[in-house]
Order: structure tokens, then C-alpha cells, then sequence
């Protein structure tokens, strides 16, 4: 989720706003996605995501589908590596693993 400062939005119109909006659908509807992924696996899915901000890494990424810049897909990579390799998701793979055999 993007925080849009009140100074940048004040004054945007209709379609400065459906950028945003449009966001917020495909967030809900990639929730609707899960749910119905388990339901048909019985539960047995687990969903690896990290919020694309600084936190793992320190450095910029870019969620802009049209950003293929050399530095954001190197910032992506290495932020999945991050977070792959944290001990709690490395627990819940395991974990996931196990119950899957």
C-alpha cells in the first residue's frame, strides 16, 4: 500500500485518482485468489509476500509493473533473497513442507 500525501491528492481529479483505485481492486480481488486457492488445496498453500518498501533491504523497490530498470530488478532480487532466507519464513516453510508430505 502507497501512502498518498493530502498535499499531492488535494487537488487531483478523476483520473489522477483511478490509478489508486484501481490498486485497491486488485488488491481485494488478489485476496478473493487466495481464498479460493484454499479452498481447493484444503488449505495446504502458503503465500510468500513482503511489502516492497525499504525494510529488508534498505534500498528502493518499485512495484510500478513498468519499472524493468537494471537497479529495481536487482533491488527485487536481492530483497526475495532477503526474505527467503529469514529464519520465521524458513520455519514456515519447513513447516509447510512437513505437513505436505
Amino acid at each position: 500500500m502507497r501512502i498518498i500525501p493530502f498535499e499531492k491528492a488535494e487537488s487531483w481529479g478523476l483520473i489522477q485518482w483511478a490509478q489508486p483505485l484501481i490498486g485497491v481492486l486488485f488488491d481485494a480481488s488478489s485476496d478473493i485468489y487466495e481464498y479460493i486457492t484454499n479452498q481447493i488445496m484444503d488449505n495446504h498453500v502458503l503465500r510468500l509476500q513482503f511489502k516492497l518498501d525499504r525494510q529488508l533491504t534498505g534500498k528502493r523497490l518499485s512495484d510500478d509493473i513498468d519499472d524493468v530498470s537494471e537497479e529495481n530488478i536487482n533491488n527485487l532480487i536481492e530483497a526475495a533473497e532477503v526474505y527467503i532466507n529469514q529464519p520465521q519464513v524458513q520455519a514456515a516453510l519447513q513447516e509447510f513442507l512437513r505437513i505436505s508430505h
